[in-house]
């Protein structure tokens, strides 16, 4: 199951944007890895793709304490 909040804005020029912020998943295996504070993990697709291009990787990379942002609909 992915576990993300939808982040919606809109651009001063108009641009619709879309993002999924990934809370940090417990992996009772693998401790949280230590990670500095404000440091983001973005991941952009192709021109023809959207955000599910990530749903594999980003619950990986929420497991290790990390939160993906990922931008397109």
């Amino acid at each position: 199951m992915l576990n993300f909040t939808p982040i919606s804005f809109q651009s001063s020029d108009g641009l619709a944007l879309y993002a999924r912020d990934y809370a940090a998943l417990a992996d009772e295996s693998r401790p949280l890895a230590p990670v500095p504070a404000h440091l983001p993990v973005i991941c952009l697709h192709g021109l023809t793709r959207n955000s599910a291009d990530f749903d594999e990787l980003a619950p990986a990379i929420a497991r290790m304490g990390r939160r993906p942002e990922r931008r397109g609909a």
